[in-house]
């Protein structure tokens, strides 16, 4: 059992303690008592701001439209990616605010560019592997049926030495509750 020293130590330190925060806390500039209680946290919410920026924004000019019949097939295979997803975003938005067969069709050209650039990159990093073969994940995440067995089985061993290593040096409690 606890003796009386030890509850009356421990009373007076957690006294001792409570008067400290308070005094860091003011000097901190928190206030203290009821109006520390304020805030997010005690369900205040925060004043509405007015929306002076919203009507601005409604008054400032829209950004034109692009035209797929602005720009070659040269062009869009060559424009960077900083000016190509722009565009094919304006053109997917026109495409849905006005489908018409003319904004859907420039919007699968665009898309059908996108997809090709992408295979021409697919394309040149799997020469790049080929080339440099330690720039490949083929060695890390293996996709053949007996490297990813290694692999697995590698990592298990790896796991089954931790927890040998480790095993006087922990416990495993389980708590259960019927409820």
């Amino acid at each position: 059992m606890i003796s009386k020293r030890a509850l009356i130590l421990f009373f007076s330190l957690l006294i001792l303690l409570t008067v400290v925060s308070g005094i860091a806390a003011a000097d901190a500039g928190i206030p203290a008592g009821p109006a520390a209680k304020r805030g997010w946290w005690w369900y205040q919410k925060e004043p509405v701001k007015q929306k002076h920026k919203k009507k601005e924004a409604e008054k400032a000019p829209a950004a034109p439209v692009p035209d797929l019949k602005n720009y070659t097939m040269k062009d869009l295979w060559e424009m960077p990616p900083s000016k190509f997803r722009p565009l094919m975003k304006a053109l997917l938005d026109k495409a849905i605010q006005d489908p018409t067969a003319s904004n859907v069709r420039d919007y699968y050209v665009v898309l059908d560019i996108a997809r090709r650039k992408s295979l021409a990159f697919t394309n040149v990093a799997a020469y790049v592997w080929q080339k440099y073969p330690r720039l490949s994940t083929g060695k890390d995440y293996p996709v053949a049926a007996p490297g990813r067995n290694a692999m697995f089985s590698e990592q298990y061993s790896d796991v089954e030495r931790t927890i040998e290593n480790a095993r006087n040096d922990f416990a495993l409690l389980y708590f259960y509750s019927p409820t």
